[in-house]
C-alpha cells in the first residue's frame, strides 16, 4: 500500500470530511473488492464518495451488466460521482444508435461516460452513418478535438477511410493555424 495522508485533503477541492472518515471511506473501498492499489488510485483520484454511494454505485453498475465495476472505477473513479441515470442514459443512447453492445464498449473505454451527451451524439451519429461501421470507431473519434470531428460530421463520410482522412485533413489544418499564428504574436511581442 502506497503511504496515504488520508488527512489530506483530495488535490482537486476540499473533501469536507476529515482523517478518520477519509480512512472509513478508504477502507470501505477495501472491503468491496479495490486492491490497495486501485484503493490508492482511486483516493488520490477523486474526493470519495459516502459508503453508502459506493455500494449503491458498484451495485447500480452491476445490474446495467458491468461485470467489473471496480475495475471500470479504478480506470475512471469519477464515475462514482456520476447520476446512474446519466450512465443508463449514454447507454440507451448508443442502442439507439444502433451499437449492439453499449455496456462492452464502456468497460473497454469507461471516459465515454465522461463525455456530454451531445458528443456522444454526433459521434455515434458519424458512425452510425458508416458504410463499414464498427463499434470501435467509436472510441477512436469520441477524444479527437471539438473542432476535428465537426469537421467530420460536416462532410457526411461514407466510410471510416474517409473519416480518417478527415481527421488528418483537420489535424493539419489545425498545426497550419497555429504555425501561422506564431509569427503574429511574435510581431506582437516586439
Amino acid at each position: 500500500m502506497l503511504d496515504l495522508n488520508l488527512g489530506r485533503e483530495a488535490h482537486q477541492r476540499s473533501t469536507g470530511y476529515g482523517a478518520d472518515e477519509a480512512g472509513r471511506r478508504y477502507d470501505h473501498l477495501l472491503r468491496c473488492g479495490f486492491s490497495e492499489a486501485q484503493a490508492d488510485h482511486v483516493f488520490e483520484s477523486i474526493n470519495l464518495p459516502d459508503c453508502e454511494t459506493i455500494t449503491c454505485r458498484l451495485a447500480d453498475l452491476r445490474g446495467l451488466g458491468f461485470t467489473d465495476p471496480v475495475k471500470m472505477i479504478t480506470t475512471m473513479p469519477a464515475i462514482l460521482g456520476l447520476a446512474i441515470d446519466n450512465i443508463r442514459g449514454k447507454i440507451s443512447d448508443l442502442r439507439g444508435l444502433g451499437f449492439t453492445d453499449p455496456v462492452k464498449m464502456i468497460t473497454s473505454l469507461p471516459a465515454i461516460l465522461g463525455y456530454a451527451r451531445e458528443r456522444l451524439l454526433l459521434c455515434g451519429g458519424i458512425i452510425a452513418g458508416l458504410d463499414d461501421r464498427a463499434d470501435g470507431h467509436l472510441l477512436r473519434l469520441i477524444s479527437k478535438p471539438r473542432r476535428a470531428i465537426e469537421t467530420v460530421a460536416a462532410a457526411e463520410p461514407a466510410r471510416w477511410s474517409d473519416v480518417l482522412m478527415l481527421l488528418r485533413e483537420a489535424r493539419t489544418s489545425l498545426d497550419d493555424g497555429l504555425a501561422d499564428s506564431a509569427p503574429r504574436i511574435a510581431e506582437a511581442e516586439e
